[in-house]
């Protein structure tokens, strides 16, 4: 049902052309997702710039694809998501077929293994990354057991492989000046760079926006970074998870775990157990559950 709700809304989206750049401006076509819209939207700040953002993605966002042309080459300059996989209606082979050299890629911020269980929706669908492991349990031993596991610690869900496998992701497919990987292997222990796997923080967000002004020849404040209105703005929602004090352990974080996290392993592990009953228990997200 909520995938055939999903899909009338794409549809509806599609029937809606993208407003046309303001005339004199510095035109600018977004083309990604959420975290590139977030760019899109401070982009417009800057000087005569104006800054449009289409969604590249099957599963979320507007695209129509006659004005998504149009704006595409009109548009002075493109920041593009590079993602390399994903529900995506243009590769990024067909961008720069389509668009030419005028597109500045932006790596895809996805990052697993920061909390040891995370949530997500996907297509009317709740997902798990992390959740392997403690599906296996709950299958062999019940939804109690593995609360109990996980809360003493004797369940672990290998969060430091998944954060560097994600980090490793990030690396193969950065492309140009914009590149994010190494300050969040800098900095990813002395504070919150993920609101989820897909969400980053106000700060990560603001980060990839100063390196993109940078390549783009934009001047940017650095006291943008830490302030406080820009970093609400630029903060994307987060979603249920399991953070625990065995992931600040392990992972060597310098901030503290989420409070309610034996509440939160409560609640997701009996979400698991109902979708493993009914049999839709989908074990790890897949590489196509792009945000």
């Amino acid at each position: 049902m909520f995938e055939k709700i999903a899909s009338q809304v794409r549809e509806l989206r599609k029937n809606q052309p993208l407003r046309k750049f303001k005339p004199g401006s510095l035109k600018i076509a977004c083309i990604g997702n959420c975290v590139v819209n977030k760019l899109s939207y401070f982009l417009r700040s800057k000087g005569n710039a104006d800054s449009l953002f289409f969604s590249n993605l099957t599963n979320w966002g507007n695209y129509h694809r006659e004005s998504f042309l149009e704006r595409g080459h009109e548009a002075d300059i493109i920041v593009a998501l590079m993602a390399r996989r994903g529900r995506l209606h243009n590769s990024e082979d067909d961008l720069i077929r389509e668009f030419g050299q005028k597109i500045v890629f932006v790596p895809l911020v996805w990052i697993e293994g920061l909390a040891s269980l995370q949530s997500f929706g996907a297509a009317g669908s709740t997902k798990f990354s992390g959740g392997a492991a403690i599906g296996r349990h709950i299958q062999e031993h019940g939804v109690e057991d593995a609360v109990k596991a996980v809360t003493r610690g004797t369940l672990r869900t290998n969060p430091s492989a998944r954060f560097q496998k994600s980090l490793d992701y990030i690396r193969q497919i950065e492309q140009g000046s914009v590149r994010i990987s190494d300050f969040i292997e800098d900095r990813h222990r002395d504070e919150p760079l993920m609101n989820s796997i897909g969400h980053p923080t106000g700060r990560l967000v603001l980060e990839i926006f100063s390196r993109l002004c940078g390549h783009l020849d934009i001047k940017f404040d650095k006291n943008f970074l830490s302030n406080p209105f820009a970093l609400s703005q630029s903060s994307l929602s987060g979603g249920p998870r399991i953070f625990s004090p065995y992931d600040v352990e392990e992972l060597g974080l310098k901030y503290d775990h989420d409070p309610d996290w034996m509440l939160q392993t409560k609640s997701l592990l009996t979400i698991m157990g109902n979708q493993i009953k009914t049999g839709n228990f989908l074990q790890e997200l897949g590489e196509a559950d792009l945000a």
